[in-house]
């Protein structure tokens, strides 16, 4: 009867044309290392394939010294040494492929990959791999990586709801009145000047919390207009004269219910709740600096820090 596979190993194999044989230790890398024809010319040359197919050469295995090195295009993602320690990697890339490869070499059980990252697992304690992760000849996991992740400020939150809190009574207001909105290109923020951060963020209820920064970046440095100017607009009209800032105000909210709302900047439906929460999306990045504090996590779960999409790199 056929030996039944986990769903996960089944999808690795899949995955996996190479056929990555199973290589727990220093005894069983030194044996496949010996017992496989090396590459004889090109850019592998003296390097072996791992797996039972010749043509497939991301996945290769070496010796340096007397450590066997498994290489993963050009990273090393695994080093059996003679002692029967380990050395595990990614490279800097925590990808599937990266994360089937180590499962398939030390077992779905040792290696798994969660969310965007992938772990050493020992004694259902997770170990991020992050720049390297050594394992002792037992298997426990030395000098684990710390890793940080962002939290919000309620207080400085808080307060910064309260400041803006006078555009969201306004918005509440003509939310009640229709929740359609329309910009036109002589608003005081013309559709064109605010495009970048628009579809930025246009379709920021459905995407991803990507730990990446990149979104970040975009909103705040690219476009015709920055983030920055953005709430400079905003402040600017908050602080008129009330019986001067109703116009400009109705056109900020106009704006918004554009931004967050179905159906483009002519023809957008917005509810207020939708708005509001779209709003508070652009203070986190606008204000990520004051609202976000960088604290670590505890060492042995799996970490993921959705509020790194925030962050700008630089």
């Amino acid at each position: 009867m056929k030996a039944k596979t986990t769903r996960v190993a089944r999808f690795a194999r899949n995955y996996l044309p190479d056929q990555v044989p199973v290589i727990p230790s220093y005894a069983e890398a030194l044996a496949y290392f010996h017992g496989t024809k090396p590459y004889t010319k090109g850019t592998f040359k003296d390097e072996r394939p791992l797996g039972g197919n010749r043509k497939y050469n991301r996945l290769r295995i070496s010796m340096v010294k007397d450590i066997v090195a498994i290489k993963h295009y050009k990273s090393y993602i695994v080093l059996y040494y003679p002692d029967g320690s380990l050395y595990l990697a990614t490279g800097g890339w925590d990808s599937i492929s990266t994360a089937q490869a180590m499962q398939e070499m030390l077992g779905v059980e040792r290696v798994q990959r969660v969310r965007t990252s992938v772990y050493y697992v020992h004694e259902g304690l997770y170990y991020l791999l992050g720049g390297g992760l050594n394992i002792d000849p037992g298997g426990k996991p030395l000098h684990p990586t710390t890793v940080s992740v962002h939290h919000v400020r309620k207080p400085v939150m808080d307060a910064l709801r309260k400041q803006y809190a006078p555009l969201m009574v306004y918005a509440k207001q003509v939310c009640t009145m229709n929740t359609k909105f329309a910009v036109q290109e002589d608003s005081i923020l013309q559709p064109s000047r605010f495009t970048d951060i628009s579809l930025t963020v246009l379709r920021w209820e459905n995407s991803y919390p990507n730990h990446s920064s990149a979104r970040s970046d975009r909103i705040n440095d690219r476009g015709n207009i920055k983030l920055r100017e953005f709430f400079d607009v905003i402040d600017n009209t908050l602080a008129l004269p009330e019986d001067q800032r109703l116009d400009a105000m109705y056109a900020i909210v106009q704006v918004l219910g554009a931004m967050f709302g179905y159906g483009g900047f002519q023809h957008s439906h917005c509810s207020f709740p939708r708005l509001k929460k779209g709003f508070e999306e652009l203070l986190r990045f606008r204000f990520s600096a004051e609202i976000f504090e960088k604290v670590d996590a505890p060492i042995g779960n799996p970490v993921f820090d959705a509020n790194n999409k925030y962050i700008p790199t630089k």
